[in-house]
């Protein structure tokens, strides 16, 4: 069994989009770029755990999840807060998409991982596996983030909502497009 897991954010995977590299898919063996602080405070996690002297351990890079209680400041609250506020809701340039996972589904990836307690060894012959939970988005399933924000305005029976564009937030450009292997945890 898994004694210790670490809840990481495929973040810390950075930013793809770059020329030929549309297609790639982040794997748990790929290279880290966190470009976020949020992300690389999450990689140094990673790296406390892969550097120490700790045996049965995993590391869980999760991608964008919703579910009940969510943080005001995620993106899905924030569109339904300001929807039915009718504040102006922060609009994504068009093609700009993000992994969505359902909590429990979290919930059971991570569950998976400290019941089954798989692990190979990766550092320091201690028995440490990294997995990747995401919903797994094809280039055919991805729901763009305006999307996400007309289903809530469908859903609540609105018309009329002010948007405002997000090209000022810097985040939007490496939050966007990573699409996750999820090949291992499977």
């Amino acid at each position: 069994e898994v004694k210790l897991v670490h809840i990481s954010t495929a973040e810390v995977y950075g930013r793809l989009g770059f020329e030929g590299e549309e297609n790639c898919e982040c794997t748990e063996e790929g290279y880290l770029n966190p470009e976020s602080p949020y992300a690389f405070t999450r990689k140094e996690g990673e790296d406390i755990l892969l550097d120490g002297e700790y045996t049965n351990a995993g590391i869980v890079r999760v991608s964008n999840f919703f579910g009940p209680a969510q943080p005001p400041y995620y993106l899905i609250p924030i569109y339904a807060i300001n929807v039915l506020a009718k504040k102006e809701v922060p609009l994504f340039p068009e093609g700009i998409w993000m992994d969505w996972l359902y909590l429990d589904d979290v919930i059971d990836g991570i569950s998976l991982v400290v019941k089954k307690g798989i692990g190979k060894k990766l550092s320091n012959d201690f028995n440490i596996d990294i997995y990747n939970l995401a919903a797994k988005s094809d280039a055919e399933n991805r729901i763009d983030n305006n999307e996400i924000l007309g289903y809530i305005i469908n859903y609540y029976n609105l018309d009329g909502v002010n948007k405002y564009n997000l090209r000022r937030n810097s985040r939007v450009n490496y939050r966007a497009k990573r699409p996750i292997n999820t090949d291992k945890i499977r």
